[in-house]
């Protein structure tokens, strides 16, 4: 899967993906790979998996995205959900 996320991230075409409801694990490594993203509502949790990381791009696509690092640092360490709103 992460060979295909990588393809789908550099398409040489604009993606965009629309997010409704809680979005982690397999899910918020496809939305984060996008260029485009439209959230409802939405939180995104960081893909856990008892009590492990999710073994995907999430945590760095996350890190280089997101505008605060303190919200990233929060999930990371206590799985608290990220807002999906643009501060």
């Amino acid at each position: 899967m992460a060979r295909s996320l990588r393809r789908f991230e550099r398409l040489p075409a604009v993606t965009a993906a629309i997010a409704d409801g809680a979005c982690c694990r397999a899910a918020l490594d496809a939305l984060l790979a996008t260029d485009l993203r439209v959230a409802t509502r939405s939180s995104l949790r960081l893909p856990a998996l008892d009590a492990t990381t999710w073994p995907g791009m999430a945590l760095h696509r996350l890190a280089q995205q997101a505008p605060g690092i303190a919200s990233i640092r929060r999930a990371t360490l206590f799985g608290t959900p990220v807002d999906a709103v643009e501060p």
